[in-house]
């Protein structure tokens, strides 16, 4: 889940007098998100929904001076952090008895220990740094490049367990491209002022980083910027690597030095230690260019990147010096006008090193009990909402449809909290230990943990991130759906909030994520995670004609000047969107309170469901951010997610009494599921 137009405010009549009674009866029913403060009463529910359910919080919610968005989503995430940091700090002044508590706690300690970062100055990188200034020749390189991947440096391509796409059963390795320091392909190549201005300020953020490192190499900034150029020559862009059987490309080790033959396989798979039968290649032309560039490039142009990798990914643990450049030049991207506060980076730091440890840790701190139970009875009418909706498409042949029950019928479900945490023995933290030591032994830890699975079945219910975290996931691989305690809170989720608070809240994302499963790239893959063409190709056809008016529809969303989303890229998160909503509400028409139809604070059932929607998505964001998410991001802008996926809906017009010319009705509207 992650990431303006603005329209003619219309009074709208209908909604008028239920607007001005709410808060008229507080005190008779849970509103939970619906706060009357929230809305925006000059504005049309049928000319801008947004503004409508949202305007009134964003006029009174400033974004934060450190923030580059500020969103309910952001809210909710700081609750949580300030829980963690409540429990992080008690066990970082009082080491429990519980192992892993000790830790997060020791890990946490280390971060904020300023004074011993800032005593131990550049010296935790002269280690790494001499390493790669002794290297004599390419083999040499190569050799040091593996032991950098070893410890969580990414560098040139990266190198991962993954599921193998066509035998879901098994774990291979995969290369993908990687390297680069800017956020893609486009940030190096194009030519307009502002990509301009960003690269010189990199160079000069790179060259005071070494610099600050007491490393005496020449012009370091315009030899990284050179080299990363080229390496993003052979890089596909953010829409190219949407494209699942493109980036399966199976090899033997064997057959891995026809592809790049001046690189010495050999010793890099040495090195990694991890054995392997297979290995996926995902972008090769990356590989090939990586490997034209180690035969072409000078030995100290690679040593200099390097070493500039290093830095990058170690600056958060060093001095204050070092982490006030890293802003300087981020902010040119996020927009934020100062940094996080110490405690926000060590308890995402934290969170980030040990996700299990940290989630438990919050589960027990915070999570009222009920949730867990109350959300999954949501889920299995929302499972069947959907499959209702499988079986009514008109457009899908019998063959196709039922290949597509199979396939939601085998959705697995993560909810809450993991059953089976992820073991975290063999990571030593050492609470006398400078930050940066303790990060890079999570780091490679991690990248052991992730490599170790090569080669064995696939662990299906381990989560990919901390309990504590605001987000929901769809992983086509697992055909699974992950969502974390974080998430399952007001403005989401409450246990005491009417139906339709809590199916237009955490019904939507529910849905939302279900629907990954047939979305652009997630209908590619069948029931049991496995990358194969299940449809018949007339109702292929049908879905991408279908799924092309979602593009065109977000290609006209412009987020600032000329920048317009692409289509292409958040046609996944938009058919998302729209699935899940209109999933959520078929099945909340099913409630009590539904059938009952009666008003609360003298809004409908259907109006409360609406604008649950609307409000959870209600954020503001700097220009800067803008721009870098339209370039980056396969989310839309949150004001696009509401008037993009309300406006193809005719359930949403019914309940506002909305006709065709308003501007939430679209003309042409768009509809898959």
């Amino acid at each position: 889940m992650n990431r303006p137009l603005i329209l003619a405010a219309l009074a709208v009549p209908l909604l008028a007098a239920p607007f001005l009674a709410v808060g008229a009866n507080a005190a008779e029913a849970p509103r939970m998100s619906l706060d009357p403060k929230n809305f925006d009463r000059s504005a049309g529910a049928c000319t801008d929904f947004f503004q409508y359910a949202a305007g009134g919080w964003l006029k009174s919610h400033d974004i934060p001076a450190a923030e580059s968005r500020w969103g309910t989503f952001d809210e909710l995430a700081e609750r949580n952090q300030t829980a963690v940091r409540g429990v992080l700090e008690r066990l970082a002044d009082k080491p429990s008895n519980d192992a892993e508590e000790r830790k997060i706690g020791a890990y946490y300690g280390s971060c904020m220990d300023e004074a011993k970062i800032e005593a131990e100055g550049a010296a935790p990188l002269t280690p790494r740094l001499a390493e790669i200034n002794a290297v004599k020749d390419r083999a040499g390189f190569e050799a040091e490049f593996a032991r950098l991947q070893a410890g969580g440096v990414p560098t040139l391509f990266g190198f991962f367990s993954q599921q193998d796409q066509k035998n879901p059963d098994r774990v291979i390795g995969s290369i993908g491209q990687g390297g680069l320091s800017l956020p893609n392909k486009d940030y190096y190549t194009k030519t307009d002022e502002k990509s301009e201005a960003l690269r010189q300020a990199f160079v000069q953020y790179v060259d005071k980083l070494f610099e600050l490192a007491g490393d005496k190499t020449q012009s370091p900034g315009a030899t990284v910027l050179a080299f990363e150029t080229k390496l993003a020559g052979g890089a596909r862009t953010p829409v190219e690597l949407r494209d699942p059987n493109r980036n399966y490309n199976p090899h033997k080790p064997a057959d891995l030095a026809a592809l790049a033959p001046g690189f010495n396989w050999n010793v890099y798979l040495t090195t990694i230690g991890t054995p392997l039968e297979t290995v996926n290649v995902a972008q090769p032309e990356f590989v090939k260019n990586v490997d034209a560039l180690l035969g072409s490039e000078p030995l100290d142009t690679l040593k200099t990147y390097a070493k500039w990798r290093v830095m990058q990914t170690s600056v958060s643990t060093m001095p204050k010096r070092f982490v006030d450049e890293a802003f300087a030049f981020d902010r040119r991207m996020s927009g934020a006008k100062e940094q996080q506060p110490r405690w926000k980076r060590c308890v995402a730091a934290t969170t980030n090193a040990m996700p299990d440890a940290v989630g438990k840790a919050f589960v027990k701190a915070v999570i009222d009990p009920r949730t867990k139970t109350r959300v999954e009875a949501m889920l299995v009418n929302i499972r069947a909402a959907l499959r209702e909706t499988l079986q009514s498409i008109e457009w899908m042949s019998p063959t196709t449809k039922q290949r597509a029950l199979a396939k939601a019928d085998a959705v697995m479900q993560l909810v809450a909290w993991p059953d089976k945490p992820r073991d975290y023995t063999a990571l030593k933290i050492d609470p006398a230990a400078v930050y940066a030591t303790n990060q890079a032994a999570s780091r490679a830890f991690d990248v052991a943990r992730l490599r170790s699975k090569i080669g064995k079945p696939p662990t299906r219910d381990e989560w990919t991130f901390a309990a504590s975290i605001v987000n929901a996931q769809y992983s086509p691989l697992y055909n699974r759906i992950l969502f974390p305690a974080g998430i399952l809170q007001s403005p989401f989720f409450d246990a005491n909030a009417d139906d339709a608070i809590n199916y237009g809240g955490v019904g939507a994302v529910i849905g939302h994520e279900l629907t990954h499963g047939f979305d652009d790239q997630g209908r590619q893959y069948d029931a049991k995670g496995v990358l194969a063409d299940w449809w018949e190709p007339s109702d292929a056809d049908n879905y991408k004609k279908r799924a092309q008016c979602v593009v065109d529809q977000f290609e006209g969303y412009f987020g600032i000047d000329d920048a317009h989303h692409q289509g292409r890229l958040v046609q996944g998160e938009a058919i998302a969107d729209l699935g899940g909503l209109t999933i959520s509400h078929r099945a909340f028409l099913k409630t009590a309170q539904a059938k009952a139809n009666k008003k609360i604070d003298g809004l409908t059932p259907d109006q409360r469901f609406f604008l649950s929607f609307g409000q959870i998505w209600a954020q503001s964001i700097r220009p800067e951010a803008i721009r870098t998410r339209l370039a980056t991001d396969p989310h839309p802008l949150a004001r696009f997610r509401v008037i993009g996926t309300v406006s193809n809906m005719p359930e949403f017009a019914k309940a506002f009494s909305c006709k065709p010319g308003d501007a939430m009705v679209r003309e042409s509207a768009c509809k898959i599921w």
